[in-house]
């Protein structure tokens, strides 16, 4: 990643950690208490967040032309076993099981 200009960075790496990172900021908007009281507004932006877990996976592993189409012509990123490892047990920490949402973690 260009650290000085991320968007020069290859389309994949750069969108991925745009995403990733926007992903982070909804989370830490949502005020712990709001969630556990079952704010509509907070349990909305979380379920958004958990889903964002799954598309973040789909982008770093999915290797086929789905993916390529996302982000248009170029060479797609291997990101390594480690983030690899990172992006699956952040979908499966999500409650995404063969694609099904466990609602336990809602």
């Amino acid at each position: 990643m260009n650290q000085t200009n991320p968007a020069s960075s290859p389309k994949q790496l750069y969108h991925t950690w745009d995403f990733v990172n926007r992903t982070l900021h909804s989370l830490s908007q949502i005020p712990p208490e709001e969630l556990a009281a079952g704010n509509e507004d907070a349990l909305e932006t979380y379920s958004d967040c958990l889903g964002r877990c799954w598309m973040t996976d789909t982008i770093i592993t999915d290797r086929s032309s789905r993916t390529v189409a996302m982000f248009g012509a170029g060479q797609l990123v291997d990101f390594g076993v480690d983030v690899k490892r990172k992006s699956k047990e952040c979908k499966e920490w999500a409650g995404f099981d063969q694609q099904k949402p466990n609602q336990d973690n809602a």
